[in-house]
């Protein structure tokens, strides 16, 4: 399997959580993104935010529901500047908000963004210099649509 740095790679599972996220968004096939740092040993590395905050993660046979798809984009950011983003918190505010603002028609004004925390759309946003959606507006599905024009 190719995989390239800045490469963007989209999860679909069957979790609560991961539907919510897909209702959410527009009933997208995804419900989290993350963005490939490369190999190592055979095994994609990426980054993501999750649950837990920013990290790098290595792709194994557990998780099956993935799709690598390129960036007609470089990334801003440089490597050693996205690892310096690892242990970050996740942006549970930002999360909410994409929710509520579903159904408040855009009436709830958007959490402020300081860049100490990110939900996984708003981290691979962020490297991308916000060439990909407006700051505090990108979506695992704004992205997806983004890579697939």
């Amino acid at each position: 399997m190719k995989a390239d740095f800045g490469d963007f790679i989209f999860f679909r599972d069957d979790s609560l959580l991961s539907r919510m996220i897909r209702f959410f968004d527009g009933r997208s096939d995804s419900g989290h993104v993350g963005m490939i740092l490369g190999t190592f040993e055979k095994r994609i590395l990426f980054v993501e935010s999750n649950w837990k905050g920013v990290d790098v993660g290595m792709l194994n046979e557990r998780r099956q529901n993935f799709e690598i798809l390129p960036c007609p984009l470089k990334p801003v950011q440089p490597l050693e500047k996205i690892l310096d983003e690892v242990a970050k918190k996740y942006d549970v505010r930002h999360f909410f908000w994409t929710g509520m603002n579903k159904f408040s028609l855009g009436l709830v004004k958007p959490p402020p963004t300081d860049d100490e925390a990110y939900i996984c759309s708003e981290l691979v946003n962020w490297i991308y210099g916000y060439q990909l959606s407006p700051k505090g507006e990108a979506t695992p599905h704004s992205i997806y649509m983004f890579v697939k024009k």
